[in-house]
């Protein structure tokens, strides 16, 4: 266990923020939705999130990106890359209506895995 304080942040503020730009909300609304369909189907303690969105959602960095990296705490199966497409698309238009956003159209259009990488 971390010696850090777990610190929960408020997605939806981060979309509603007044300093993001018109061209920033519908690409925060997105990645909210593929956040929140995550969340739906894995346990969030084996998944963690990493890279630009955790810079820009957890430290409120202006360098956050549009893709979502996680860290994965199970090795990952068979095709594992293509289950967890066809398990998002799935789940997705559920998750869009619950949250409100009825009429948007998305679809989870990759999943790459990286084997793990250990340091010295």
């Amino acid at each position: 266990m971390s010696d850090r304080a777990l610190k929960f942040v408020d997605v939806v503020a981060w979309v509603d923020n007044d300093k993001a730009t018109s061209h920033d909300v519908p690409l925060r609304r997105a990645t909210y939705i593929a956040l929140a369909t995550i969340a739906s189907i894995y346990d969030t303690h084996q998944l963690y999130l990493n890279g630009g969105l955790l810079l820009g959602l957890f430290y409120g960095s202006p360098r956050t990106t549009t893709d979502i990296d996680r860290t994965a705490g199970f090795e990952p199966e068979t095709n594992i890359g293509e289950k967890i497409i066809t398990t998002l698309n799935r789940a997705l238009p559920a998750i869009v209506s619950r949250l409100g956003y009825v009429g948007s159209s998305l679809e989870i259009s990759g999943a790459s895995v990286r084997p793990k990488q250990f340091r010295n």
